[in-house]
């Protein structure tokens, strides 16, 4: 999370210098903190790492943490983003926080993945 935020921080404050494009700190960065705060619900711990909790089978990444955000009054742009960020979801968001969110995870996992001695993402030809 924290790596995400830095990251997408960092490409909106280049976004903004290179484009002009303005963002609305109010809405990227909840996005960009809470983008994964369903992922306690959807895994459990098992020897050796994690395994797929019985959410993680019955709704997608992503929906679960925009139904708590809608519950507890987040605006529509933030949730409706935090739905569709996962890189397998059927439809993105097209605003520019969902376009700034979606390089940062990445960016982040592919790190994740290489210290854990796996194929990061952009490595993975037609997977």
């Amino acid at each position: 999370m924290n790596e995400v935020t830095r990251a997408g921080l960092d490409l909106a404050r280049r976004a903004t210098a290179d484009w002009g494009t303005e963002f609305d700190p109010d809405i990227l960065l909840p996005i960009l903190i809470l983008h994964d705060v369903d992922k306690p619900l959807l895994y459990v711990r098992e020897a050796g790492g994690a395994g797929h909790a019985q959410l993680y089978h019955e709704l997608p990444h992503g929906v679960v943490g925009a139904m708590l955000l809608k519950d507890l009054g987040f605006p529509h742009s933030v949730v409706s983003t935090v739905a569709t960020h996962a890189t397998n979801a059927p439809f993105h968001g097209a605003n520019r926080e969902a376009h700034v969110l979606h390089y940062a995870d990445l960016f982040a996992a592919d790190h994740a993945l290489r210290v854990m001695g796996k194929t990061p993402f952009y490595l993975r030809h037609g997977r």
